[in-house]
């Protein structure tokens, strides 16, 4: 007798009971032991994220006030609700989106996280490590990748002084020469 263990997308060892039924003329009344087989799944926990590095922004459009997105997908099966919270290193610089929560229903259906850079008086351009927290079912000792956020600055917020008067850095490649 060959026992197949069946592929499924949770991360629980499973036991099994294998019964025998017996029939015909004089073995009606024989029995057999029962088999107990273990299933070790062979699936890991874990979070993938559809980008490791994203750009905001390019000088001359929308620069540090841009935005851009990710993904993120649970790689098997939760036992319960399991919260992914996306962390700025400099919020600064740049924002991101809310908590994002999975289930035992939803659990392979990415969700995005947006980040959002955010205009400053400097000209520097920003890195920003965008971390996540995750949390819940057996999913707590889970750790993610982390997504590298690089801010463009617009240079709009800068300022050049010329003679007695304060110019914004965008408008002084505008002022004509002779």
């Amino acid at each position: 007798v060959t026992i197949t263990g069946v592929a499924d997308d949770d991360i629980a060892n499973e036991t099994v009971t294998i019964s025998h039924t017996i029939a015909g003329s004089d073995y009606a009344a024989v029995t057999s032991a029962n088999v107990t087989a273990t299933v070790t799944d062979d699936d890991t926990a874990g979070v993938t994220n559809s980008k490791t590095a994203r750009t905001l922004g390019t000088l001359g459009a929308l620069g540090e006030a841009g935005t851009a997105t990710y993904t993120v997908v649970l790689n098997t099966q939760p036992t319960g609700d399991v919260t992914i919270t996306p962390v700025s290193s400099d919020t600064g610089a740049a924002t991101v989106s809310g908590v994002m929560t999975f289930t035992t229903v939803n659990w392979n259906t990415a969700q995005t996280v947006t980040i959002t850079g955010v205009a400053d008086d400097d000209i520097a351009n920003e890195t920003v490590t965008i971390s996540h927290t995750i949390a819940g079912a057996d999913y707590a000792a889970v750790t993610s990748a982390n997504v590298t956020a690089t801010v463009t600055d617009d240079g709009i917020g800068a300022s050049v002084v010329i003679g007695s008067q304060t110019w914004s850095a965008s408008n002084v490649s505008l002022v004509p020469t002779a």
